[in-house]
């Protein structure tokens, strides 16, 4: 049997950028069929060790034969990308259309448990293809905003202690981890002090400058038990859970309510992190694409907002020169629907600054999502260490 194990190594390795669990797969799939070529040889007389090289030998070079299942299987098929995408289409219609309600809300979260129940019934798993689904029931149970604000900063400190005693224990921790984590932190402690500077200091203005990190650094944490099997794959998880967050807690959109502004910053949030980034990520063939298809739609949909938010609050004359959504919207878009939270235009610069510092906490801890799924990947695989189950 070493010929025939020697063989699937190398026939992994030509696998490339597969996700571990799709190697897994393959690779056992090809020793049945090995197995049973085997078998069939000896049964016409040929001798154990010769059969298994014989049938080696007629399967086809390791290098070939992994090459081209690496294009059979590089890609998720269409119809379940349409899977995958379906809370982001029903997000965006109803966002869109201006129907949003919680007994809508309760729809799509209902459909979100039909796609992870059925994908785990189906596959006996749960699939890649449900991150996104789990993610957004995920933000629904940890995205309330009281909750936010008074754990969030715990969240932040618990990683921190985690990190620290794993240290002490002799746990290897890769030096980007703590890159990020105190990146987080630095730019919490910068947003509590434009927010001091502009309201005054108190103890809720520190737990709210610090929430963002811990919020999003609990999905990240979860997020691990998927991307044991699914490695950078699990990072669909985290977007959809960023997603909510940003949705049900952080609110960027807080005043614009139904708007024109309010339903803009909605469809791009939506479109880009459950829309765009499950098709850019499950339809993509190597690691690189799936590491940009996760983070350069977020930075684009993040950004975007904070712009547009701002803006909007303080000098939409900008905008106004830009898009004329009197020819998609009736009445005066800028003023329209806008309930609170207006400034004049010298606040343009805080609260780009303000809005920009707590996006980019929430895009730190999905670059950090990232960067550790990637390097847990390589970790498994490197080790030769069997896939678990998911929810194992």
């Amino acid at each position: 049997m070493s010929s025939l194990n020697t063989y699937l190594a190398k026939l992994q390795a030509c696998l490339g950028d597969l996700p571990p669990f799709v190697q897994q797969d393959v690779v056992e799939e090809l020793r049945g069929h090995l197995e049973d070529r085997t078998h069939s040889l000896q049964l016409q007389g040929i001798s154990g060790e010769t059969s298994m090289s014989e049938a080696i030998e007629r399967f086809g070079e390791a290098g070939e034969v992994g090459a081209a299942l690496r294009d059979v299987h590089g890609r998720v098929s269409w119809g379940k990308v349409g899977l995958a995408v379906l809370p982001g289409l029903f997000a965006i219609s109803t966002f869109w259309l201006a129907w949003r309600t919680s007994r809508l809300d309760a729809i799509g979260l209902g459909m979100c448990v039909l796609l992870s129940v059925a994908g785990f019934i189906r596959e006996r798993q749960l699939p890649v293809w449900a991150f996104a689904a789990l993610g957004v029931l995920f933000s629904s149970i940890s995205s309330d905003f009281v909750l936010v604000i008074l754990v969030g900063p715990l969240w932040l400190l618990a990683a921190i202690a985690a990190l620290v005693v794993c240290r002490r224990r002799g746990i290897h921790i890769p030096a980007f981890v703590w890159i990020l984590l105190s990146l987080m932190l630095a730019v919490g402690a910068v947003e509590t002090v434009v927010e001091t500077a502009n309201q005054g200091f108190s103890w809720i203005t520190l737990l709210i400058s610090h929430a963002p990190a811990g919020a999003v650094l609990l999905p990240v944490a979860v997020g691990l038990l998927l991307a044991r099997r699914s490695g950078v794959l699990a990072g669909l998880f985290v977007l959809a859970a960023g997603f909510g967050l940003v949705d049900g807690a952080i609110d960027p959109f807080y005043g614009l309510g139904k708007s024109p502004w309010g339903i803009v910053i909605n469809v791009i949030l939506a479109g880009s992190l459950l829309v765009v980034s499950p098709v850019w990520v499950l339809r993509s063939r190597s690691k690189r694409g799936r590491v940009w298809g996760l983070l350069l739609p977020a930075f684009i949909a993040l950004t975007s907002v904070v712009a547009i938010n701002a803006i909007v609050r303080t000098d939409p004359a900008i905008l106004e020169r830009i898009v004329n959504f009197r020819a998609v919207f009736p009445g005066d878009p800028f003023v329209y629907g806008i309930s609170g939270g207006t400034r004049g235009k010298d606040n343009l610069v805080y609260l780009l600054i303000s809005y920009g510092l707590t996006a980019a906490q929430l895009f730190i801890g999905m670059a950090l999502a990232v960067a550790l799924y990637h390097w847990a990947e390589s970790q498994w695989a490197g080790a030769g260490q069997e896939p678990q189950p998911v929810l194992g």
